[in-house]
Formats: structure tokens, C-alpha cells, sequence
């Protein structure tokens, strides 16, 4: 959680503010020492009132996350860089795994979960008031790294395909998402597929409830418009973001440059949910065997009103 820090006056107004007492000072009689002391009475009300309603116009809000990983790099940049702070905004960000995040906005007790996926939208499709409002990104971060023999998909039919194991050569092949698919690589292990480049479904973003959709949307459209200017800088220097990714990710350099090199690939984008994104959760969420047979609306799953004002004002081109 961000918080502000109050500056004190200093010299006479620093005194005032103490309650301490002044000397009586005798001023000239003139214009100019009339609109001095008019002048000084201003900046002082200006120094100590200003704190007070700084801290009293910001909204403070909950927002869980589901892991540390660059889907929630926008998030985690909106905080440190006082991007929320710019927007009114106090947020408080919580790490929670799916479940207990749909729980606990369900109850109130957070506002808004940081993420877009089959999580959420099944979370959705299953009765929770909520829906998808912001993409952090266009599609996917993941590949499947397999053992080097194994030189395509077609080779791995069969074959056990967990996450562990893969260096022990217990299993052959697993799916990895940064950063995690730069050191299977680094050891050597083959890329065999960019799931990505075959599925353009979203990474991340922002779901809210629908009754802070619809009750809360000036406050909702300063949380949005905080996470796609976060964004928009975090693509705008590589070197100010390979540095925050290796802050917030805890990686090495390397690591942190490959991030930032995949995030720059899928990240360059309105933020506005697109039909197609929402289409390719569901259809994921019906090979597994849920809600089969359903046909989902995209304005039951998401919506884009908010993200879509956000994305003109802030110069996007957008339908």
C-alpha cells in the first residue's frame, strides 16, 4: 500500500503550524506589504490544509493478484511509480490464489481481481456477478519445452507432459510461462510450440463485480486508466523496465530482459476486452468439459465500455 508523506512548513510558517508564539512584527503601511502578507497567508493555508484533503480525495481499494509474474506487471508498476496515487487512488494489492479471490469479491472484501482467464471466466459463468473490463495483454506467454531428442509435437504423443520432473527425465515435456520457459531453455530443454502465436487469448487485465460496474465506474475508470498508462511506460524504456521487472520479479538481468522482451510483443494494445479474446477462454474452458453445449454472449463474460473511454482519452484508435 502506497502511502503519502506530509512535508512541514518551515521558518514562520513552520511556526504557526507548531502553535508556537510569534513576535509581534510591525510591517510598513504599503501596497507591496499588504500583498506580501496576503501572499504569505495563501501559501500557508495552501501548506496546511492541502495534506489533509490530498489524504481525504483518495479512494482506497483492494486488488488481488494471483501470482508475481509479468501478467501483473501493470499493476505492480501503477503502485511503485504512484501512478494510482496521480488518480486519487490508495490501492492495496493482496496476493490471493482464484478461489479465494472470486470468495472474497464476492463478499466485498476486495474491489477488483487483477486477472482475465479461465479462472475468472468460468468464475463468472458458474453465478459470480463479475466480468472481465481491462486486457493486460493480447495473448498468451506460454511454450511447450520439451527434453532435446525431442524434436516436435508429434514426437511427444503419448509421453507424460508435467511440469516437474522435466529435468530429472521423469516426464518429457511441460508447459511453461516466463519465467520459467527462459531457464528450461538456458538448460538446454527445445521449444516445440509458442502457444501464444496459436491462441490469441488474453494474459491478465481486470475483473471487476458488476455492481462496481455499475455503481462504481468514475472510480473503476481511474483504476483502468492508472494500469494502461502503468503499462504504456513500461513499454516506453527498456531500461527503466528491465530494471523494475528484476525489482518485482525477482529475476537477473537476463531473465528480466527476455520478460521484457515477450511483454513488449503482447502488451502493445488498447487494453480494451476484445470478442475474440473472450471467445478463445470460453472455447478453452469447453475442450476441458465445462459448460459444454453453452452459448455465451461476450456482453455475459465482459465489458468494455470503461476501457474503451480510457483507450480514446488516452489517444488509442478504437472501434
Amino acid at each position: 500500500m502506497i502511502k503519502t508523506m506530509s512535508f512541514r512548513p518551515r521558518f514562520l510558517f513552520q511556526k504557526v503550524a507548531e502553535g508556537r508564539h510569534l513576535s509581534p512584527v510591525s510591517f510598513p503601511r504599503t501596497r507591496e506589504s499588504i500583498d506580501f502578507l496576503l501572499f504569505g497567508m495563501a501559501v500557508l493555508a495552501i501548506v496546511l490544509i492541502r495534506p489533509a484533503f490530498a489524504q481525504e480525495g483518495k479512494t482506497k481499494i483492494r486488488i488481488s493478484y494471483p501470482n508475481v509474474s509479468i501478467a501483473n506487471l501493470a499493476l505492480f508498476a501503477a503502485q511503485q511509480w504512484r501512478i494510482f496515487e496521480q488518480n486519487g487512488l490508495d490501492v492495496e494489492s493482496i496476493q490471493m490464489r482464484s478461489q479465494a479471490a472470486n470468495a472474497a469479491s464476492a463478499s466485498g472484501d476486495v474491489h477488483y481481481v487483477a486477472g482475465v482467464g479461465p479462472n475468472s471466466v468460468a468464475a463468472t459463468l458458474r453465478g459470480l456477478p463479475s466480468k472481465a473490463v481491462w486486457f493486460a495483454s493480447e495473448r498468451l506467454i506460454y511454450s511447450i519445452v520439451a527434453r532435446p531428442e525431442f524434436k516436435s509435437l508429434k514426437d511427444l504423443r503419448g509421453k507424460a507432459q508435467l511440469m516437474s520432473g522435466l529435468e530429472s527425465g521423469s516426464i518429457e515435456a511441460a508447459n511453461f510461462n516466463p519465467p520459467f520457459l527462459y531457464f528450461a531453455k538456458r538448460k538446454g530443454f527445445r521449444d516445440l510450440l509458442d502457444v501464444g502465436s496459436h491462441a490469441q487469448m488474453p494474459l491478465g487485465g481486470l475483473t471487476a463485480s458488476n455492481a462496481s460496474i455499475q455503481n462504481r465506474a468514475a472510480e473503476l475508470k481511474r483504476v483502468i486508466r492508472s494500469m494502461q498508462i502503468a503499462r504504456r511506460m513500461l513499454l516506453q524504456s527498456k531500461e527503466k523496465s528491465v530494471d523494475f521487472i528484476m525489482r518485482a520479479i525477482k529475476v537477473d538481468r537476463e531473465t528480466a530482459e527476455d520478460s521484457f522482451e515477450d511483454y513488449r510483443k503482447t502488451s502493445s494494445g488498447s487494453g480494451v476486452p476484445s470478442r475474440e479474446g473472450m471467445e478463445q477462454i470460453v472455447k478453452s474452458l469447453q475442450l476441458l468439459g465445462q459448460f459444454t453445449g453453452r452459448k455465451v454472449a461476450f456482453e455475459e463474460v465482459a465489458d468494455a465500455r470503461i476501457a474503451r473511454e480510457v483507450a480514446k482519452e488516452l489517444g488509442y484508435k478504437v472501434d
